[in-house]
């Protein structure tokens, strides 16, 4: 008979444990968790992405959109790495609350990220659990999503700009336009929205009218200011986008290989 009630106790354990975890009263560890964040952000922003790796727990794990789960130290040190190298330069984390349940707490908290010259790229919100390991808050679990619309959206909003190109393509010898949308669907637009955080670009192909059958491309700058520091002038890039063309030069090389082109182009502002 006690041998039963053991056994009863034993097996009624985890669910004691669980219900008395349960119980615990939340504590308020903002200025803890803010204190954590503070340390994150300096490694971040320094651009040590192995320091930052050490602020995630062991079995750590990132959600972020538009992506698989990033699991482990590790690969969370190569994903905010590739965050680093598509130009997120710095990052602002401001804790809105943070509650502990022993060991373990759960935080909400807003995002900033900046490109160079301090030009805000993402602005957005965040869910965070922590566990305390030694004495010290490691990240455990890190969710986040953006605030700014889809782009489909963001395109109607005052103040945006785009740069509408109309294109002249002549294909080389053996060379398809299936082959040339391909490559530039592919390859070229994607390093140029990686060399120039924010911007977006598009190609286009025209139906009916003047330009049927013609490409163009559609360039979406959130602002002038944002246009201005790639390129103030017509024609004439800044310091920044100078450098930037330099690591674009290759796709540009590439692209001269399919095509030759000339181009017309008119920046719209939306009012």
């Amino acid at each position: 008979m006690k041998n039963r009630t053991l056994l009863q106790i034993l097996a009624l354990l985890p669910l004691i444990l669980f219900a008395v975890s349960c119980n615990q009263k939340a504590v308020d560890v903002s200025d803890e968790i803010s204190e954590a964040n503070k340390a994150f952000m300096e490694s971040f922003n320094s651009g040590d992405m192995a320091a930052v790796a050490m602020h995630y727990a062991e079995d750590a794990k990132l959600f972020p959109a538009n992506s698989q789960i990033i699991e482990g130290k590790e690969n969370i040190e190569v994903f905010w790495g590739g965050a680093a190298k598509m130009g997120v330069r710095r990052a602002m984390l401001e804790t809105t609350s943070a509650e502990a349940y022993g060991g373990k707490a759960i935080e909400e908290g807003k995002y900033t990220l900046y490109t160079d010259g301090d030009i805000i790229i993402d602005e957005g919100k965040y869910i965070v659990t922590w566990v305390k390991a030694d004495g010290k808050w490691l990240i455990d679990r890190d969710i986040w999503n953006t605030n700014n619309p889809m782009v489909s959206v963001a395109m109607l909003e005052s103040g945006v700009l785009f740069g509408l190109h109309s294109y002249e393509i002549k294909l080389k010898e053996n060379v398809t336009s299936e082959q040339f949308e391909k490559y530039y669907m592919d390859e070229y637009i994607p390093a140029c929205e990686e060399i120039m955080p924010g911007v977006k670009f598009y190609l286009l192909k025209g139906d009916r009218g003047e330009y049927d059958n013609k490409y163009g491309a559609l360039i979406y700058f959130k602002s002038l200011e944002e246009r201005d520091m790639w390129i103030p002038e017509p024609g004439k890039m800044s310091e920044k986008g100078e450098k930037a063309m330099e690591k674009f030069q290759p796709y540009v090389d590439k692209l001269n290989e399919l095509i030759t082109y000339k181009s017309k182009f008119t920046d719209w502002l939306v009012l």
